[in-house]
């Protein structure tokens, strides 16, 4: 019996889920066998999502921050790691499960069973209120310690209170005074600012303008970066579909030889689609080729702009050295 799709949306687990339980401890064994809706693009930049079974989560992906952790999704036979931005927060669609039972059957992978849902879905339940009662735990933690000081306030004789009230009242004024100090600092700070020589400045701002520039260069093509990464990733798992589809043609292949009449038409027909099936893999691959090459272009400009940034620095901090050590004229 298969399982529908009410069912497998019991185990779906959306980004925002992973967001909240990734730093808890247990997670790590409750996610696995769980299901995610991955958005991936094709060879034409087309959007389409594909549900995926979680298999754990990388290494240092619980010691990373909440947007950059990555996990281990299985496809069918195929593994990969998924940054947690390609998750979707949307519940399984019919079309995406029917897609899925077939690539499960294609690649000769069990499909989880009902009943193993509702052993999952139970384990999730007990998960759930279990942080649930640990939140509403701290939530009524801040009211117990009220209560408490209430509680020893009315028990403290007068001279305790007025004696603790001193204490308080002194701690406010020093941090009062330890405000007034900080700003007395930094009207100092504006002051000798003000008695820098005004070319001096100009070269200061200067050069944390040109900074300014090339750290934005450099994300941008960090940003370009992670693109072709991702661009390169679909077009190495649709390369992977191909290669499927072409063992696959030649087995059916072999299957429909018992009903030629003669050897030279089984192996026209052979030649025919093992044909097509290299013209289509040997575009996806020098589609992979021309867009390593540009990733590989792009990644020599960060490291320049990295060099040319590294430069700056140095020269800044040479050209802020002097400056310190000149003396300040009045």
């Amino acid at each position: 019996m298969t399982v529908t799709l009410r069912q497998l949306n019991f185990l779906r687990l959306s980004r925002d889920a992973i967001q909240k339980w990734l730093k808890d401890p247990e997670f790590a064994s409750i996610m696995k066998g769980l299901y995610c809706r991955i958005v991936v693009r094709d060879s034409t930049g087309n959007k389409f999502y594909r549900i995926c079974r979680v298999e754990g989560m990388t290494q240092n992906a619980r010691e990373k921050e909440k947007d950059s952790c990555s996990m281990e999704l299985s496809y069918g036979s195929t593994t990969k790691s998924f940054n947690l931005d390609f998750v979707s927060n949307g519940p399984f669609q019919q079309e995406e499960l029917d897609q899925y039972v077939q690539i499960m059957k294609d690649d000769g992978v069990d499909m989880v069973l009902p009943s193993e849902v509702e052993d999952k879905s139970k384990l999730m339940r007990q998960f759930v209120e279990k942080n649930k009662k640990a939140e509403d735990k701290n939530r009524a933690k801040p009211e117990e310690r009220r209560e408490i000081k209430e509680e020893k306030d009315e028990e403290m004789p007068g001279k305790e209170k007025e004696k603790e009230k001193e204490t308080e009242k002194e701690k406010e004024k020093e941090k009062e005074k330890e405000k007034e100090r900080e700003r007395e600092r930094e009207k100092e700070k504006e002051r000798e600012s003000k008695k820098r020589p005004r070319e001096e400045r100009e070269k200061d701002d200067g050069v944390e303008k040109e900074i300014r520039d090339l750290k934005s260069k450099l994300t941008d093509v960090q940003h370009k970066c992670a693109t072709k990464d991702r661009q390169i990733d679909d077009l190495r798992y649709e390369l992977d579909r191909l290669e499927r589809a072409v063992d696959k043609t030649k087995s059916e292949t072999k299957i429909l030889e018992g009903g030629l009449t003669t050897e030279r038409d089984v192996q026209r027909l052979t030649n025919l689609k093992v044909k097509e099936m290299d013209v289509v893999i040997k575009m996806q691959a020098n589609l992979i080729s021309a867009l390593q090459e540009q990733l590989d272009a792009e990644r020599e400009l960060q490291m320049s702009i990295a060099k040319k940034r590294k430069q700056i620095s140095v020269k800044y901090k040479e050209l802020k050295t002097q400056i310190d050590e000149k003396p300040v004229m009045f």
